[in-house]
């Protein structure tokens, strides 16, 4: 590995985490959406989340519409540290953040969703980032590779019940 690597991974680290602290507010006025005492708090805040985060985006990429809207829609070539820091400051805002930075930041995410559509040149198929089967797909590989560790460290969670949570 050169040094150059070394470096950008550092920048990804640091960029990312940087990004997700600055979702959860220091001292919030309410509990947000889950609570402190919500099992995706336990889960988020175990130490093995990073990991599992990433692991979830790699599943996600498995859907070649989701990759197709990803490759057309977003700056991740340009800045993949960046896209990475933006998914991370927005999973901290909608779990640990305030009800109303939660709400706002997911009302965001949905109208910037509402333009997300193309064809995958790949497969010739349409995509939109609001289809409802395309999103069960994220929601669905999001949550479940979050919540596979936090089973082996004692947390007890069921995956229909973490994927209706972040679905709501």
């Amino acid at each position: 590995m050169t040094a150059d690597m070394y470096a950008t991974a550092t920048g990804l680290i640091e960029r990312s985490a940087a990004a997700y602290v600055s979702g959860v507010p220091e001292e919030a006025a309410d509990d947000g959406l889950f609570g402190p005492a919500s099992l995706t708090w336990r889960v988020s805040a175990d130490l093995a989340s990073p990991v599992a985060a990433l692991r979830s985006l790699l599943m996600q990429a498995l859907h070649p519409l989701a990759m197709a809207g990803v490759d057309q829609h977003s700056g991740w070539r340009r800045d993949p540290v960046g896209r990475l820091a933006a998914t991370s400051a927005y999973l901290a805002t909608v779990t640990f953040g305030e009800r109303a930075a939660a709400v706002q930041a997911a009302a965001r995410v949905r109208r910037i969703h509402d333009h997300v559509r193309g064809t995958d040149p790949v497969t010739g198929r349409p995509y939109a980032a609001g289809d409802p089967a395309l999103l069960l797909w994220c929601t669905r590989h999001w949550s479940s590779p979050a919540w596979r560790p936090a089973g082996r460290s004692g947390h007890r969670c069921r995956r229909r019940t973490v994927t209706a949570t972040w679905r709501r």
